[in-house]
């Protein structure tokens, strides 16, 4: 391992926010309490399922690889098992279950995922296991990054320990770390069992991923087809018609109905956190670019009673998560965005929200704890990678599609922020992290080319955008831009209602009023489309990568 300045420098904040953590305990009335809150990460019992049938052949073929007294010739195949299926089909949790069980009869497992979120979430699944190791592909396969190009990884020699390998979410693995990982696999002497779980209709990796979809296709595959995450069949009907085809706007309106957030930005945003504070549930915005979230997230602020002179007030967020100066009180939502301390959970992705503050300098808040979703607790302090020292976080009430890939959501809206069609498949990714109808909200203009599936382009989709869905900055629509939208609207029943501040989803007779806002159906401006003036912007709204 190498020590540079920057290395050094990070390990120098970090003694320090250990110190002021230690000063914190220690100063408690029950110190033992305090002490016992911060050393405890919680996790999930693990509970057998009521399997589908598809899922049983998957868990009885890994079982049956696994039971062979001559890895080489005892195996039913050699071949990798692909296993395919929509979201929330329950692939996860067949691996979570070959895992546990592989380990109770003493077989060493490596789970393998492509982000720090995902790694967390199957160590807050699965029980502390001396024979499983989670970890990211780049922390496994000791792989750095270097202008965009794999340049170095670990020898096979490190993986022959594993007799079952375990791959979550493939398809977001780039072409140039496939390569190295099959490289790596069939070196090894042992013939491990190796299981690849995929949806390859999500959205790809910026480096490409091509190499492990032709990989899938060579691999003995299952497909599940029971959706297990939701019951809500009004959502899997949706789902289902927009992975394979663009909806058209009639079958979107008729979808979000009362839960498009039918007003201006700021009143949408203060509108999610009123029913955040009334569900008990954190509402999540799931937008196209950095600079989209980033606005969302600054919005949130002033309904958080953070002043303008208090943002200018803070040390720098994580530019390459769009954040900018980073004022830190108790109580405000962040996203964690470096993987500093995956046993705890701090990894990139992460929701996080302060609860106690530390440490602060002239600048503003050095130090700070902060809660995880899951509960545990984590120690938040500045680091430095080149010449730049930041706090590993952004504000979390906004962030990108592509970022939430892999997560489950309760509540939250998806808003389509770039005045360019997205990547195919931003649409069905953005709506599939959703667990419910109910939960699922709509901002900003109603556009099918928001909604284009994962595939070649057909003659009848629509794949360029009119001038009105271009126009963004103000969201004032020109008189030929609102004639074509009201040529539009005759798809669908003009008089079906949309989302006002008083409404309740799940009870629209709820009488609390938030805020009256208009009602009538010609009230299209949605402000803050993200504006284009070249193609580099585009560009930017696709510069993410989770290390």
């Amino acid at each position: 391992m190498r020590f540079g300045p920057a290395r050094c420098d990070t390990f120098r904040w970090h003694i320090i926010a250990q110190w002021q953590l230690l000063l914190k305990l220690s100063k408690s009335a029950d110190i033992s309490t305090a002490i016992g809150e911060w050393n405890h990460i919680p996790t999930r019992s693990v509970k057998e399922p009521d399997w589908s049938l598809d899922q049983e052949r998957v868990l009885d073929d890994i079982d049956s690889r696994l039971d062979r007294t001559d890895p080489l010739f005892d195996a039913p195949s050699n071949k990798p098992i692909y296993l395919g299926g929509d979201p929330g089909t329950g692939k996860s949790e067949v691996l979570v279950h070959a895992a546990i069980r592989a380990a109770n009869n003493g077989i060493r497992v490596l789970i393998l995922c492509p982000t720090g979120t995902l790694v967390h979430a199957y160590r807050d699944r699965i029980p502390l296991h001396p024979l499983i190791t989670i970890d990211t592909l780049h922390s496994a396969m000791v792989i750095v990054r270097e202008a965009d190009k794999v340049v170095m990884y670990a020898p096979p020699s490190k993986l022959r320990q594993y007799d079952l390998f375990l791959i979550d979410e493939a398809s977001q693995i780039e072409d140039g770390i496939t390569q190295r990982l099959r490289l790596a696999i069939s070196e090894l002497p042992n013939n491990p069992v190796i299981v690849v779980a995929a949806d390859h209709r999500q959205l790809k990796p910026i480096a490409g991923g091509s190499e492990m979809l032709k990989w899938c296709m060579e691999m003995d595959e299952h497909y599940l087809t029971v959706v297990h995450r939701t019951k809500d069949q009004h959502l899997l009907d949706f789902l289902q018609l927009v992975r394979k085809e663009q909806p058209t706007r009639s079958f979107l309106r008729n979808f979000y109905r009362v839960r498009q957030l039918h007003a201006d930005m700021a009143t949408a945003v203060y509108q999610g956190l009123r029913l955040q504070e009334r569900r008990g549930q954190h509402f999540m915005w799931l937008c196209v670019t950095n600079k989209g979230a980033a606005r969302i997230n600054d919005m949130a602020l002033t309904y958080e009673k953070v002043s303008d002179l208090e943002r200018m007030h803070g040390l720098p967020g994580d530019d390459k998560a769009g954040a900018g100066i980073m004022f830190i009180k108790e109580g405000l939502w962040i996203r964690l965005t470096q993987n500093l301390d995956k046993a705890r959970g701090f990894v990139n992705g992460a929701l996080a929200q302060v609860v106690s503050i530390l440490a602060e300098c002239a600048d503003g808040v050095t130090v700070f704890v902060a809660r995880i979703s899951n509960g545990a607790l984590v120690l938040v302090h500045p680091i430095r990678q080149g010449r730049k020292v930041f706090l590993p976080c952004c504000y979390g009430y906004a962030t990108t599609i592509r970022r939430a890939q892999g997560s489950s959501l309760h509540l939250g809206a998806l808003y389509f922020d770039h005045c360019y069609p997205p990547e195919r498949g931003y649409g069905y990714v953005g709506a599939s992290r959703f667990r419910s109808s109910g939960g699922l909200y709509f901002y900003g203009r109603m556009r099918r080319t928001d909604w284009l599936p994962v595939g070649a382009a057909k003659p009848d989709q629509e794949t360029r955008r009119s001038a009105a869905s271009q126009s963004s900055e103000s969201g004032r629509e020109s008189e030929s831009g609102r004639e074509s939208e009201e040529s539009e609207r005759t798809e669908s029943d003009s008089s079906e209602p949309y989302l006002e501040l008083g409404e309740d989803p799940d009870d629209c007779s709820s009488d609390e009023a938030f805020i009256t806002v208009r009602e009538d159906d010609d009230y299209l401006d949605h402000e803050g489309d993200i504006s284009c003036n070249d193609e580099a912007d585009f560009a930017y709204a696709e510069s993410e990568s989770d290390d």
